[in-house]
């Protein structure tokens, strides 16, 4: 840097060598201008090309200019200085910044008029548009999911409400047949009762029915579907507080003319169920020395659910029970789905039994009542028909504590139980004929274990 001085002023002034870096940065700059507002438009560059080659002469002359008198002017010095030779160099460089800004304004005039501008300008604007129309998109669409909910949540409120008033409707008639139905169940056994009185007074003979009142009075045909929840629903319509009042009066009834005693009584007949099947139903009275009724009841239920293993002059090979609680919220249901393997002791011929058996009780009134009922089909768990034999058991068990014949109170139990084997053929194989001839030997030995089970299990229970 050169300094020119006098005692009245003193100038910097910049040496050649930065004027000439100085113009240099200036025309890269314009250079690089003419790039960055086409980006990669071929059009825009050739549009540009001619101003720029003009300007790089022009600079090129200003600069030679400017450095020739930048020479002169060099060897000044403060005591031979004169302003007035300093002033066409500033003039110069005066016209060089005027020169930059002219030609930047002619270049935005430029792009403001050509038509690749426009484009750019037209394309910008269209990405606004398209990313406010996408935004408002957005915001529709989430407009109309609200409204779908809303509808779809009244379309179901509305569905419900119709099925319920359906349910409701189906419910109350389900409600009048099945009164209807307890009805005529009640006037039929009243009938049957007459008739058997009538019939004992003609004929003293008479074999006694009472396979008739089990199956007519207390089995309902039972189909169960596969879904859980429907089969909850199948069992609770068939597990009914009128079939344990009717089971109940049964009971009494049959069992009336029997005299209470700690011996039990028993009495077996066997049934006619046909060619395809065999069956045998007993009833047994007895008094259990307790005082408590509950345990008692507890160990008849036990009792009879076990003694379905034990057929005389044949053992048990295997057996497979599956016991399920059904989580009723009227009674406790339990289901059961059996299957026992029976070989005679004098031949290798098995026989296989099964069986889908329900159960359940009522404890308080007139006393504590157990009911055993069977399923006719099963869904989920069916009979093996060709290879099996069906079991259907239906058990009805009464105990409460009464007062016996020598006065003094005990517990007293009441049951009848028709047990009948059937199988899927015309009629009976030669190794379920040999097999069906223990029917009422094994009724007694049931009857027998399940009397010595409960005594069993009410003494332990009382040490």
């Amino acid at each position: 840097m050169n300094v020119v001085g006098c005692s009245e002023l003193c100038i910097e002034f910049p040496d050649r060598v930065d004027l000439l870096d100085a113009l240099a940065d200036i025309d890269t700059e314009q250079q690089s201008g003419q790039h960055c507002g086409s980006g990669d438009e071929d059009i825009l560059s050739n549009l540009l090309r001619e101003s720029d080659d003009i300007d790089v002469e022009r600079d090129c002359i200003n600069s030679t200019d400017l450095s020739s008198s930048l020479d002169e002017a060099a060897p000044f010095t403060c005591t031979s200085f004169d302003i007035q030779s300093l002033r066409p160099c500033m003039v110069k460089m005066e016209a060089v910044k005027n020169l930059s800004s002219d030609r930047s304004a002619k270049r935005r005039a430029q792009l403001a008029n050509s038509p690749v501008a426009y484009v750019i300008e037209r394309r910008y604007r269209i990405r606004i548009e398209i990313a406010n129309l996408k935004s408002e998109e957005v915001s529709l669409s989430e407009q109309l999911e609200v409204l779908i909910s809303k509808g779809q949540t009244r379309l179901s409120t509305r569905y419900y409400s119709r099925w319920k008033e359906a349910a409701e409707i189906e419910h109350s008639k389900r409600e009048l047949v099945e009164q209807e139905n307890r009805q005529l169940r009640q006037a039929l056994y009243q009938q049957n009762c007459y008739m058997r009185s009538f019939n004992a007074v003609l004929i003293p003979a008479m074999r006694f029915h009472t396979d008739l009142n089990m199956s007519k009075f207390l089995h309902t045909a039972t189909h169960l579907p596969t879904d859980s929840q429907s089969r909850l629903r199948y069992l609770e319509s068939v597990c009914t507080e009128a079939k344990l009042d009717i089971a109940t009066q049964i009971l009494l009834s049959e069992t009336e003319s029997t005299r209470l005693f700690t011996v039990p009584s028993f009495s077996w007949e066997p049934l006619d169920v046909g060619p395809s099947g065999f069956g045998v139903t007993s009833i047994a009275v007895f008094a259990i020395d307790s005082s408590n009724a509950c345990e008692t009841f507890q160990a008849a239920r036990t009792a009879i659910g076990n003694c379905a293993v034990v057929w005389p002059n044949y053992s048990l090979l295997d057996s497979s029970v599956n016991q399920m609680d059904m989580q009723s919220v009227k009674f406790n249901i339990h289901y059961g789905v059996t299957e026992h393997r029976f070989q005679s002791g004098m031949s290798e011929e098995q026989v296989v039994l099964e069986s889908r058996d329900l159960s359940y009780f009522r404890v308080g009134g007139e006393g504590s009542v157990f009911l055993w009922d069977f399923v006719d089909e099963d869904n989920q768990f069916p009979v093996k028909k060709t290879t099996a034999v069906k079991r259907t058991t239906v058990v009805a068990l009464l105990v409460r504590p009464e007062r016996c014949d020598d006065g003094v109170e005990r517990v007293v139990c009441r049951y009848i139980c028709s047990k009948i084997h059937m199988i899927d053929a015309l009629e009976l194989p030669p190794g379920i004929e040999r097999f069906s001839k223990s029917k009422q030997l094994g009724a007694q030995v049931a009857d027998s274990m399940v009397y010595e089970t409960i005594k069993g299990d009410v003494a332990r229970n009382s040490v």
